[in-house]
């Protein structure tokens, strides 16, 4: 039999008081989704040679809006690093002079975007990380001389190099070499801008590390002596095809490592990349899948960072393109779409 009409209306009856009770909760749900999105960190990477890489800098309207919901650019190291093509060729024009003359320095202050860096710490030849502090550092005083901070560093796959790359390298030895490569440029870092600190944090790549190794590594970091500012998974979805990983296991592990860095304040950021650095739809649809499983999975991470880097078969670093934000697949344009369905609009 039907519910009569007095029956929708009627304020008191036990059924509306749970409907009414359900509501509140799906709409606290909600605001709690949108509240994490928006408090999270929100980084953008274009890949290294991609050509239009200047232009957000000296055509900002072409991403007006996707760069209010951006806090952090990452580039990669050894982009600023260098002064002269032959310097960098994976990096194409997009380099320290023509970034300069683009304005991005200038921009990124007007804009109050931070600048932070990708690069290695231990890596193949350079396996105690001595070396590469000493770049970061000399690119502090770089930067100084353009009056520019560096936020943030995130160093990349510092223990799958001491792994794979540095005779097994104990992951012992690898925390305390990251360890002194922290403390020296935050030294250094502190001398240049008084009262200042860096933030150094690292990427992990998952599922070639466990949740269980992950957490392990970070806990040796701890006992080192060495925080770090943050831990940036990288989620290789072919990797999990070759171990056999599925969702349902993603989601424990995330939800463990989320559990672990929060009891160290320790904020958990996920990369979300393409994984087909020559077919620019392929690239968009494979980030965008990634960023409805981690939804559906997990919610918003603490930092959101989309991020490319794949190569095509002449080994360049070109896609996507980064402008503009309305023309479909390119890179600020997919930053607003993986946004938006972090929000759970769709």
């Amino acid at each position: 039999m039907g519910r009569t009409t007095h029956e929708w209306w009627e304020p008191y009856t036990d059924q509306t008081v749970k409907e009414l009770m359900l509501r509140k909760l799906l709409a606290a749900i909600l605001l709690m989704l949108s509240s994490q999105v928006s408090s999270s960190e929100v980084w953008y990477t274009s890949n290294e040679a991609t050509p239009d890489m200047p232009e957000m800098f000296s055509r900002p309207e072409k991403w007006a809006q996707t760069r209010a919901l951006v806090n952090v650019i990452k580039i990669y190291q050894r982009q600023l690093a260098a002064d002269k093509p032959g310097q960098c060729v994976m990096c194409g024009d997009n380099i320290w002079p023509t970034l300069q003359s683009h304005g991005m320095f200038e921009r990124l202050h007007d804009w109050n975007i931070h600048l932070a860096i990708e690069g290695g710490s231990v890596k193949p030849g350079n396996c105690d990380a001595v070396n590469n502090a000493r770049a970061v550092i000399a690119l502090i005083d770089k930067l100084k001389r353009v009056n520019t901070k560096l936020y943030a560093i995130a160093q990349d796959h510092p223990f799958f190099s001491g792994l794979a790359d540095c005779n097994a390298q104990s992951a012992s030895k690898t925390a305390y070499y990251v360890k002194r490569y922290a403390d020296s440029i935050q030294a250094h870092y502190e001398k240049v801008w008084p009262g200042e600190a860096i933030k150094i944090g690292l990427i992990q790549g998952y599922p070639y590390f466990t949740a269980n190794e992950i957490q392990e590594s970070v806990e040796l970091l701890i006992q080192a002596g060495y925080e770090p500012a943050f831990v940036h998974l990288d989620i290789d979805r072919r990797r999990m095809l070759t171990y056999r990983i599925s969702y349902s296991r993603l989601k424990n592990d995330l939800m463990q490592l989320r559990a672990y860095l929060s009891s160290h304040d320790i904020p958990l950021g996920i990369i979300f990349w393409g994984e087909d650095g020559v077919d620019k739809v392929k690239n968009a649809q494979n980030l965008i899948d990634l960023a409805i499983r981690v939804k559906s999975l997990y919610g918003a991470p603490e930092h959101i960072g989309i991020q490319h880097w794949d190569e095509n078969h002449d080994q360049r670093k070109v896609v996507p393109d980064n402008l503009s934000e309305h023309q479909a697949y390119t890179g600020t344009n997919l930053t607003l779409k993986t946004l938006e369905i972090l929000k759970g609009n769709r």
